[in-house]
């Protein structure tokens, strides 16, 4: 390792002079201070060091910020006579709490509300987006579509009055808006969307009128409309074409000169048949004096359906093929906490359907609309817990474009988890569903991923090197995460070797228990100073660690995980010193509550045994989301908006999923343990949890008045089981003979656990 650090320091020192003499030369050429290079070059210092600055994946998206929030900049606070979007609003009223001021800050973007709903056609690649004031957006990038009301001669915007705006998610292509006694339907069709509009009988505003506008702005700033022209049909073509079933009663178009159209249709006929406007800030706006009506959408930049899909008539005959038998949560009571986990289990269905872009998954339908294995990994194994083995099978081949000669699994320069990830998704996908054609397709490039793990584990004593790695946690570094992600692809593979019997892997066992006792040792040897698990090796206790819990979840690694005084005293700590209003506040990066994070937390407790306080605080977080169980990817612990990232992250959606599985029945050691996480009186409230699924196991839950029936669907034992009951309730092998269990003799935190065959039904009463 001392020679490695030598190479890299030396490479370190050709950068240092190369640096300086560029500072020169911009300082010549540009009159740019030469301390902006020396600041530069002393921030990487700071970190271990790695051949990778940054992440040059992430520079499109980086860099379009930068120039986004420069023109956000420009705009804005010298346009007040323009009707801003929701965010814009926010952040620039002095009597908001998301108010931020300007003056030595030359980017303005949105840190206070990133927050949306996204709806989409099954399998399509384009989301619509859909702000917390109702602006629809088609795909990513584009112009929105938004509405509000005219009464009395006054604009009322639901982007000034969020508090009466409420979004829910009805299906994975389908959203409702309900406003002022208005109800807006958002349909995703496969040219665009579809807007239906009617008035509630109640509604408190009988004599106002609705007004739709076309703006050029959406989430996170401008999104230029340079031409509108209206049709003699009453058609708008623009970066979108509107059609509309009922004749609008006022139509305006405006140029930037000219003025926002929302301003002039008050008092401005239509007049105008096109525009044409060089600085993109062209408008539209429709008034329609009654309801109900609707809006056809197309976006002509949109992208085609993928082949296989384009036989299907409806997005349910989709979900039905790619989904089947999904999992659904019930309950007959709408008060209590478990009907609480059967919305949110549903919202965060429909939200990962969403995403689905047939070969893709992504985390966001806006700003992290790409493929990341990190944020892949999770979500694909919720959709196999979904039964969505076909839809992650329609993604799997685009892994194949990432693995390099070396075996390098490139998602991000400079970050060593993808190659764990990949592993373990990969073998996740065969015990969900052991299929001989997968393991032919894919054993060579499982045997090339392991092999980069076993070089450069050699190469660096035993561990990874330093990297991003993910970037919350830090500059580069020897990070824990990294290392438990690698172990876990190699650890799951052993596994699947043992269990589904596939000889022709048998040559390659030995090398990876070989990987896994050389990774083992060596990361025990570096955590022996260490009563927790730091970010990475040579750190000190900072909110990085919360890649650590790595450990347990969701690698479950045995060597780590059992290693229970150290795991709990991480999570103590990450939850004592970390946690803000109910969250994992993320200090690195994030600067927000954490939602993916905070549930992993959560998942720790649970597999240490602690159910309170995993239940604490798996509902503390879902309080902080919106109606419809989207999560940004860091909330704004003052504005409660997103302040990072996407603002529909869908790693946030599949812990959701994955969590409320793990209360009734989860994987450990090649066992099932059922209700680790089931309060007592959960065992007296009505429910039913079809198609539940884990692995190559299936059942169905019933509760009826205090009695559960487990159906187990696959009859086939593959695994041992273990249910953790209360005190006053037995199990009972059968449906009909109803044979009383011999009990185990311990007791674990006042619960029962008792060992169960998995070849018949069980009744507990």
């Amino acid at each position: 390792m001392r020679d490695l650090i030598q190479k890299i320091l030396f490479r370190e020192k050709i950068l240092s002079t190369s640096l300086r003499f560029v500072s020169w030369l911009l300082q010549k050429v540009f009159g740019i201070s030469p301390k902006a290079a020396m600041y530069f070059f002393k921030a990487r210092k700071l970190g271990n060091p790695t051949n990778t600055m940054i992440p040059e994946e992430t520079l499109p998206m980086v860099t379009r910020m930068l120039g986004t929030g420069i023109w956000n900049y420009s705009f804005f606070q010298f346009h007040r006579e323009f009707y801003f979007p929701f965010w814009a609003e926010r952040q620039y009223d002095p009597k908001d709490p998301a108010f931020i001021p300007r003056s030595h800050n030359v980017l303005s973007i949105n840190q206070t509300h990133r927050n949306w709903v996204a709806i989409s056609w099954p399998g399509m690649v384009d989301e619509i987006s859909i702000d917390p004031a109702g602006a629809i957006m088609l795909g990513a990038d584009n112009p929105t579509v938004e509405f509000c009301l005219l009464a009395k001669k006054k604009l009322y915007r639901p982007q000034n009055h969020p508090k009466n705006i409420k979004i829910k998610k009805i299906s994975p292509w389908q959203a409702e808006i309900s406003f002022a006694g208005y109800i807006l339907l958002v349909e995703a069709t496969l040219e665009g969307a579809k807007l239906s509009v009617h008035q509630k009988k109640n509604s408190h505003h009988k004599h106002s009128s609705v007004l739709f506008s076309l703006r050029p702005f959406n989430m996170e700033g401008p999104s230029f409309i340079h031409h509108i022209k209206l049709t003699k049909n009453n058609e708008v073509k623009s970066r979108y074409s509107l059609s509309f079933s009922t004749t609008p009663k006022k139509i305006v178009l405006s140029s930037y000169k000219q003025g926002d159209a929302l301003s002039q249709i008050l008092h401005k006929n239509n007049s105008t048949k096109e525009i044409w406007d060089s600085t993109g800030m062209a408008t539209a706006a429709f008034l329609f004096s009654k309801t109900p009506f609707t809006i056809q959408v197309q976006n002509s930049r949109r992208k085609k359906l993928a082949k296989p899909l384009e036989k299907y008539h409806h997005p349910e005959e989709i979900i039905n093929t790619y989904f089947p038998k999904m999992p659904s949560l019930s309950t007959l009571e709408q008060t209590n906490r478990l009907s609480y986990l059967a919305e949110a289990y549903q919202d965060a269905k429909n939200h990962l359907i969403t995403l689905w872009d047939f070969d893709s998954i992504t985390p966001g339908s806006y700003t992290y609309h790409e493929f990341w294995i990190r944020d892949a990994a999770i979500m694909l194994h919720a959709l196999l817990s979904l039964n969505g083995h076909k839809a992650v099978k329609s993604i799997l081949p685009r892994l194949k474009h990432f693995i390099q000669p070396s075996g390098f699994f490139k998602s991000q320069a400079g970050e060593w988890d993808a190659n764990g990830q990949a592993l373990w998704v990969l073998a996740k996908y065969f015990q969900y569903h052991p299929e001989e054609k997968f393991w032919q397709q894919w054993k060579k490039d499982i045997k090339k991923l392991i092999h980069w793990i076993d070089v450069v584990t050699k190469e660096h004593n035993g561990i990874l090197p330093p990297g991003f790695s993910a970037e919350h946690l830090g500059v580069a570094d020897w990070y824990l995460w990294d290392n438990f992600w690698a172990l876990a692809g190699i650890t799951e593979w052993i596994y699947t070797n043992d269990n589904f019997h596939l000889h022709s892997f048998d040559p390659i066992k030995e090398k990876m228990q070989t990987i896994q006792l050389r990774m083992e040792t060596a990361l025990l040897k570096y955590l022996e100073p260490y009563s927790f698990y730091p970010a990475a090796i040579g750190r000190h206790i900072d909110a990085g660690m919360i890649g650590s819990v790595a450990a347990t979840y969701p690698t479950d690694l045995n060597i780590f995980a059992t290693d229970k005084p150290r795991l709990r005293k991480t999570l103590d700590i990450l939850h004592n010193r970390f946690f803000y209003r109910g969250g994992f506040f993320q200090e690195n990066i994030h600067s927000g509550i954490n939602a993916y994070l905070t549930i992993q937390v959560a998942q720790g407790y649970l597999r240490l045994g602690e159910r309170k306080k995993a239940l604490k605080i798996f509902f503390n977080i879902l309080k902080k989301a919106s109606h419809a169980h989207t999560f940004p990817e860091a909330i704004h612990p003052v504005t409660g908006g997103g302040c990072m990232g996407d603002g529909f992250h869908g790693w946030a959606f599949a812990e959701i999923t994955l969590f409320i599985r793990d209360l009734f029945v989860r994987e450990s050691n090649n066992q099932l343990l059922f209700f680790t996480g089931i309060r007592k009186r959960w065992f007296e409230e009505n429910f039913t949890f079809e198609n539940l699924r884990i692995q190559n196991y299936q059942c169905n839950i019933t509760s009826n008045n205090g009695s559960w029936k487990i159906q187990h669907v696959t009859k086939k034992e593959t695994k041992s089981a273990i249910v953790f009951l209360p005190e006053n309730k037995k199990i009972y092998i059968g449906a009909k003979e109803l044979q009383p269990m011999d009990q185990c003799m311990h007791v674990v935190k006042g619960r029962i656990p008792y060992e169960a065959p998995l070849h018949t039904d069980w009744v507990i009463q």
